[in-house]
């Protein structure tokens, strides 16, 4: 086949009882190595065909090494919120044939799932519920609300949603019950030692000037996500709306922080052992002794072995602080 193109073909899905319309995007020069595999949800409105147009942006991230690569899979879901049997087909089903087909790595660490607006919704959603099933994920402007309640009367919040959007997802009536089951923010609170225990990656972000007003649920599950001390990333984006021209700037953020999340996370360890100069020059630091500002530079404060430097600088005070850090609530160190 051409994997020079996107491949646009259906699948069959037991959990949706139907043929879903998937597309697949390959690597440049792929020749059926064992890959990662990225899972990208569209949003609203949107279908499989998203993914096909976004193969140049794809192409360009893996030619110049500022994504892994990988192998880009999506399918159309219409206005499904990913709820019901798109779980499963999202994290068994799916993964399963493209791994039967085209070899994807099927490890937690080689995967993982990233949307926009409705798809960053069933993004967190199943990446929450599931968190040892991806290494990452990454989610922009879900169309997540900021309460962990079913709220029945129109509002500010949710305006957006009601009536086809859903009744469409969670029936008519709403099955509050499944709502809640479904809610990322109280899957963040039911599963906050799983998905902290998982190691998984997780971005957030939204523009301040959403026109949804979802900047708003993303703020509130970044505080559930902050006060469960639980790691990620969080952006609120100047001038930004629900779509337009600040886009291809966002997704090109959010896939730089899904390479770091596939290729190992921290980008540089405080465990390396000093040379005679750097600890000398934390020991220094420690004794209130100025620098010499006529010698050369011990160290250089953007280099990975800054962390590792800076640690031992800071070591007497952080020994004795260490009880108190690991008591707060807000300001734990995570092991």
């Amino acid at each position: 086949m051409n994997f020079k193109e996107p491949l646009l073909t259906n699948v069959r899905s037991d959990a949706l009882e139907a043929e879903v319309e998937i597309s697949v995007l390959f690597p440049p020069e792929f020749e059926g190595e064992t890959l990662p595999l990225i899972i990208n949800l569209h949003g609203g409105g949107d279908d499989r065909r998203s993914l096909a147009g976004s193969k140049p942006m794809y192409d360009d991230l893996m030619i110049s090494g500022d994504l892994p690569r990988a192998v880009v899979a999506s399918f159309s879901a219409g206005l499904s919120f990913y709820t019901g049997g798109y779980e499963a087909f999202i994290v068994d089903e799916y993964p399963a044939f493209l791994n039967r087909e085209f070899g994807v790595s099927l490890r937690p660490e080689d995967t993982a799932i990233t949307g926009v607006s409705m798809g960053g919704f069933g993004s967190l959603k199943v990446a929450f519920k599931y968190p040892e099933r991806f290494g990452a994920v990454a989610a922009l402007e879900p169309g997540v609300l900021p309460h962990t309640t079913y709220q029945s009367e129109l509002n500010a919040d949710n305006w957006w949603s009601k009536g086809a959007i859903e009744e469409g997802a969670w029936g008519e009536p709403v099955d509050e019950e499944q709502w809640r089951a479904d809610n990322p923010a109280n899957i963040a609170l039911e599963n906050a030692e799983r998905i902290r225990d998982s190691g998984i990656s997780i971005y957030l972000e939204c523009g301040d000037e959403d026109l949804l007003n979802l900047h708003w649920g993303t703020e509130f599950l970044h505080r559930i996500l902050w006060d469960q001390q639980i790691p990620h990333e969080y952006r609120l984006v100047r001038w930004a709306d629900h779509l337009g021209p600040s886009i291809p700037e966002r997704l090109l953020d959010a896939h730089s922080f899904l390479a770091k999340g596939l290729t190992g996370g921290r980008l540089a360890s405080r465990d390396i052992v000093l040379t005679d100069a750097e600890a000398a020059y934390a020991a220094d630091f420690v004794n209130g002794v100025e620098p010499d500002d006529s010698a050369a530079p011990v160290y250089d404060p953007l280099s990975d072995r800054a962390p590792a430097v800076l640690q031992a600088m800071f070591a007497p005070s952080l020994s004795s602080a260490g009880e108190l850090i690991a008591a707060s609530p807000k300001f734990k160190r995570f092991e």
